[in-house]
């Protein structure tokens, strides 16, 4: 994860999968790297760890929770 790393923390019945798949079609097109989350298979991860490890530009949560921001928290 670098200082640049953009975020989108959407919630299901909010248009979430529309708007993320208009992300990645911009993403694809400016040549940054993206990578999706949802909550029900990335509870249990450490984001904050594994962006730092591999880090890409724009990072989606498809169903954030608070928890989400909490853990990122300090580290963008």
């Amino acid at each position: 994860m670098t200082s640049e790393t953009r975020f989108y923390f959407g919630h299901h019945k909010c248009a979430t999968r529309y708007l993320i798949s208009i992300c990645e079609q911009v993403c694809r097109r400016i040549e940054l790297n993206d990578r999706e989350y949802h909550h029900d298979v990335s509870d249990n991860k450490d984001f904050a760890a594994e962006l730092k490890a591999d880090p890409v530009d724009f990072v989606y949560f498809s169903n954030a929770k608070i928890k989400t921001v909490r853990l990122l928290e300090g580290d963008f």
